[in-house]
């Protein structure tokens, strides 16, 4: 078995490869030009598409400069951190570093962040009607389970892509389908 074939090999590139396009995102998603170009407008489209959703169960809301504010209820900030993108940055880069085919990890690297973009919504959504209605359970919904939600999902959600993309592993990969 050559070198470049050895698991060992594809496994360290792999690895190599992800810790890259991480490091890629974070150093980028730390730029100024970043936080003020996409960063906040994103974060109050989080916060405008929450309160949306909110509104659609019958939540009066009104949301403004990322924040959702509750009538007489108090608020939350939607801020960094509250915008999935280390989920997001993760998943993609496992997808996009494995050594599967050509547009199939793409599909599934998009798919995938549009997926937990859309449990950051109601993640954000749930956090506020917390806030606003059981204030007491806020900090555990907030810390503890949703943390453990978001890696649960993004964990499941690369295992459930994974078998799709040992059957169009690259030949040449030396990953078995």
């Amino acid at each position: 078995m050559g070198r470049n074939r050895h698991p060992r090999y594809q496994v360290a590139r792999f690895s190599v490869f992800a810790a890259l396009l991480v490091v890629a995102f974070f150093a980028v998603s730390s730029s100024d030009v970043y936080r003020v170009r996409v960063g906040v407008p994103y974060l109050e489209w989080t916060a405008r598409t929450s309160g949306s959703l909110l509104k659609l169960v019958g939540v009066k809301v009104v949301s403004t400069h990322g924040h959702l504010l509750f009538a007489g209820a108090g608020s939350i900030n939607v801020d960094r951190g509250c915008d999935a993108s280390s989920a997001c940055a993760l998943f993609a880069a496992l997808t996009l570093a494995f050594p599967a085919g050509g547009v199939r990890k793409f599909v599934a690297a998009g798919a995938g962040v549009a997926l937990l973009i859309a449990l950051n919504l109601v993640r954000v959504a749930s956090l506020a009607l917390a806030q606003a209605r059981t204030p007491e359970l806020f900090e555990f919904l907030h810390v503890d389970f949703w943390q453990a939600v978001f890696v649960l999902f993004a964990i499941a959600l690369w295992a459930a892509w994974f078998p799709y993309a040992l059957r169009g592993a690259r030949p040449d990969s030396g990953v078995a389908a």
